[in-house]
């Protein structure tokens, strides 16, 4: 195992050159390089290489352990993939078991199969592309981290990010890097707007800053990552119980985590509370809401509102016609 042979092993960042290379060989039509599952992620150059290899479109949808494919070794073990063969992840033995049986047992490779993105470590967590791409190649991550759920440090967008935070991380101004994060999340960038926030929540004093963690709660959203954006809205609502906009991003946090009934009781406090010039929590309700079937009760949330502010009319609207058919 090259775990054990530290030295002899590329540091993350000479997975990008590999990728040069492979993308260079393909614009020159010179040799073709078939890059591992070990190598990407999320990465331009190797999105193309990897597409020329399959005839079409392609996207990394994560490892295919378990999912697609298994291995089977000499001995007749069975496993998701031959390059993990710790016994933890032998899934039984086709001389006593018929692979069938093995392959269609709902226990069977639960460690990828049943494998969730909140279940990962470091940057894997919070990724955009965390709930298909899973971390990548399950060996890099063992082998390199010591768990299938370790942050894989060789994945290109992973060193891509780390190397930007490094550059946040020069800037002492938390107002500075959270001006920079709103700058990114208008333009759609949200996982630099994350990372340029995570930086800021990192000076001194600016956890306690609300408007700040309210941003950073709502970043984390847009990504996916509903835990962390509940724990950011948790945090201001423990120094400003009343904060209309945590509440209502609470509410939708546990919507998303499959607790739409408290969801609904947070973002009815929102609404109780808030005011004509801050009518998002009138929208979010009555679209939790809809989503669980209670038709009836989003149209008369959505009637309210519109009754409180004629801004609101036009921003409902579209939504009002769906609910009502």
């Amino acid at each position: 195992n090259m775990a054990d042979y530290r030295s002899m092993v590329i540091d993350p960042g000479d997975v990008d050159p590999i990728i040069d290379f492979a993308y260079q060989c393909l614009q020159e039509n010179s040799i073709e390089v078939v890059l591992a599952d070990c190598i990407g992620y999320f990465n331009l150059k190797e999105m193309e290489v990897s597409r020329k290899r399959s005839s079409g479109a392609y996207t990394w949808q994560g490892c295919t352990a378990g999912k697609h494919t298994f291995g089977i070794l000499h001995n007749g073990d069975i496993l998701g993939c031959t390059s993990i063969r710790d016994k933890e992840f032998i899934e039984g033995n086709i001389r006593s078991v018929p692979l069938k049986s093995i392959w269609e047992n709902p226990n069977s490779f639960s460690w990828n199969r049943n494998l969730k993105k909140e279940e990962l470590k470091g940057f894997c967590k919070k990724c955009r592309f965390g709930d298909r791409c899973l971390g990548g190649c399950a060996n890099s991550k063992l082998t390199m981290g010591g768990s299938v759920y370790a942050e894989n440090r060789y994945c290109s967008y992973n060193h891509a990010v780390d190397k930007r935070a490094g550059l946040f991380e020069q800037n002492q101004s938390a107002a500075e890097l959270a001006a920079m994060g709103r700058n990114y999340a208008q333009k759609g960038y949200y996982q630099l707007a994350e990372t340029a926030l995570s930086v800021a929540l990192q000076r001194d004093g600016a956890d306690t800053d609300p408007d700040l963690s309210n941003f950073y709660g709502y970043v984390s959203f847009r990504l996916g990552n509903y835990q962390i954006a509940l724990e950011a809205n948790e945090k201001v609502l423990q120094r400003e119980p009343n904060d209309v906009y945590a509440l209502k991003g609470k509410g939708l946090c546990l919507a998303r985590l499959g607790k739409p009934e408290e969801g609904v009781e947070q973002l009815k406090r929102a609404v109780s509370l808030t005011d004509n010039g801050f009518m998002d929590p009138y929208f979010d309700l009555a679209i939790v809401l809809s989503e669980m079937g209670r038709q009836e009760e989003a149209i008369s949330v959505i009637e309210a509102g519109r009754k409180k502010s004629e801004q609101f009319i036009v921003q409902s609207e579209a939504l009002y016609r769906q609910l009502v058919g």
